[in-house]
Formats: C-alpha cells, sequence, structure tokens
C-alpha cells in the first residue's frame, strides 16, 4: 500500500492548479487525491466544515500527508 497525500488548492484557485504536483506525486509512488472546492463562492468557514465532512468519510489506512497552496 502507497502512501496517501491529499492536495487542497488556495482560495481562488482550482483543482487545476495542483495537477503538476499531482503528477510528480503519483511518478513518485504515492496515491493522490485533490480535495477541490468552490473558492469563491463560499465563506472560509464554509470550505472548513466542508473539509471537515469530506475527512469524516474518507478511510485513512496509513501515513497520510497533507498539502495545501
Amino acid at each position: 500500500m502507497s502512501e496517501r497525500v491529499v492536495l487542497v488548492h488556495g482560495l481562488g484557485r482550482n483543482r487545476g492548479s495542483m495537477a503538476r504536483l499531482q503528477r510528480g506525486l503519483i511518478a513518485m509512488g504515492f496515491t493522490v487525491e485533490c480535495w477541490s472546492y468552490p473558492s469563491r463562492r463560499h465563506r472560509l468557514a464554509g470550505h472548513i466544515d466542508a473539509f471537515r465532512r469530506w475527512l469524516e468519510e474518507q478511510a485513512f489506512e496509513g501515513p497520510v500527508h497533507f498539502v495545501g497552496h
């Protein structure tokens, strides 16, 4: 089982801004997910709540790394 990396783009960005990093991490053998959200449509507190709900739904096994930009 490979280690997992969760990518989270910054405000005003989208999942495309993490694509190059995602490809590089996959090439290095990581399992990568990019959590994406409509950064300009809601307040920061709403994004935090959505991310928390998403995390609660995940079945993480082993090490998990988070990278935000």
